[in-house]
């Protein structure tokens, strides 16, 4: 490694490490698996990762196209009409739509477009809009159903690489195989590994924060993998482990819900007070499945907000009868910022989600949680309660402040290509 390189990864460790140690009082400690420890330049390496197009077939979609900070860590362009799958049925325009998130026109790997049965030449949507990555390092399996597990494998040689607390790392893979996400029909990692070997990194990416930027400096992708692994290879394990490490970095827990836990009682406004005091109701019981200083008892319910055949959620990792239509708890944290809601994406303000629930759901099966039922709320208590779900917007999330800061992604600037 250059001189230079190992100047440029001392300048930013200073500037990582509050973003690593940002825990409020109430919060767990950051499970990093033993394997994989974390280390600015990893975590520089993930953020660089995180948000490089350029790991996509078509250079147009980056772990960022659906996570988007500033949004919560999800995908506000499932509120587009452009962001819509057909659902079980395969005819859009049907009750079973699905607000998804967008991803690739099909195409082949040498760079022609392939018409796909449900969306032709237009971006293919996925069945179930994105999960929130912040917050994602506490979640002991991820995606909606929870498929991605703990043990994380090698993609290549399918070897355990790290046992436990490798939920994120089982993850981050999956999307970028994907022929509806990110990639081309038929990918390989070998064509993932080449396309960062070659790319420049955030080529087109504007506005890249100053650590970022001076750890990025000419270097090649090769010799970034050299300061963050210690080695120039690239392969598709570290690229797993690197996005993982800078996952784990964002954590929020600076909201007006966390100031009022500390003790400071002029956090919230009194009709805020009076919504917290109807999450924690027996009448309306929010707080069973969204308690804790996640705001997610990160388990799964049937809630009947699809039929339960439309979408058999949990089911499809366990094929347990009594899991049929599960889906994970999203948290409450940043909630007011992550619109629509449910996975289906049904919902598009968080009073709709307060009307559903007080309506108990919009479909009913044996194992739908029997919590979920009738609340009676009035009008005033309905306003309470949307106002106090705004309390636990972390305002650093908001304005997309360290450590949520990001590059400006040529897909949100003017060098996207439209075909």
């Amino acid at each position: 490694m250059s001189k230079r390189l190992i100047a440029t990864f001392a300048l930013v460790v200073a500037p990582l490490a509050p973003a690593l140690s940002a825990q409020g009082p109430r919060f767990p400690p950051v499970p990093a698996p033993p394997a994989n420890p974390i280390t600015a330049n990893k975590a520089l390496l993930g953020k660089a990762l995180f948000f490089e197009e350029q790991i996509s077939s078509t250079r147009t979609v980056a772990c960022a196209t659906c996570h988007v900070l500033e949004k919560g860590g999800s995908d506000p362009r499932a509120l587009s009409a452009a962001s819509v799958h057909p659902g079980l049925d395969g005819r859009f325009g049907t009750p079973d739509d699905v607000r998804g998130s967008r991803g690739v026109i099909g195409n082949q790997k040498d760079g022609h477009y392939q018409a796909t049965a449900l969306f032709s030449l237009a971006e293919q949507v996925t069945p179930r809009r994105s999960l929130t990555v912040i917050n994602s390092v506490f979640t002991r399996t991820l995606f909606w159903d929870g498929r991605a597990t703990e043990t994380f494998r090698d993609p290549l040689t399918q070897a355990v690489l790290l046992p436990d607390r490798g939920a994120l790392e089982s993850q981050s893979v999956d999307p970028i195989m994907s022929n509806v996400e990110m990639a081309h029909f038929g990918q390989l990692w070998s064509d993932v590994v080449a396309r960062l070997t070659a790319a420049r990194p955030l080529a087109l990416a504007t506005r890249i924060p100053a650590p970022l930027a001076n750890f990025i400096g000419s270097h090649s992708y090769p010799e970034l993998f050299q300061g963050a692994f210690g080695s120039r290879s690239i392969t598709p394990a570290r690229i797993a482990m690197a996005i993982a490490t800078y996952e784990r970095t964002l954590i929020s827990d600076q909201s007006r819900f966390d100031a009022f836990q500390r003790g400071n009682t002029s956090a919230l406004t009194p009709q805020e007070r009076r919504g917290e005091q109807i999450f924690r109701s027996q009448q309306a019981a929010c707080i069973t499945c969204h308690g804790g200083p996640l705001g997610t008892d990160n388990q799964f319910h049937y809630t009947g907000v699809t039929a339960q055949n439309a979408d058999l959620g949990r089911f499809l990792v366990t094929n347990t009868i009594g899991d049929r239509g599960r889906m994970r708890t999203p948290s409450v944290r940043n909630v007011a910022l992550r619109a629509p809601y449910f996975h289906d994406g049904s919902a598009r303000t968080l009073a709709d989600v307060v009307d559903f629930y007080d309506r108990g759901g919009n479909f009913a099966a044996p194992n739908k949680d029997n919590r979920i039922r009738p609340l009676h709320l009035s009008a005033a208590d309905k306003a309470a309660l949307v106002a106090f779900l705004a309390t636990f917007t972390d305002p650093r999330v908001a304005a997309g402040t360290a450590p949520f800061d990001r590059p400006l992604r040529p897909a949100r600037s003017n060098h996207v290509p439209r075909p």
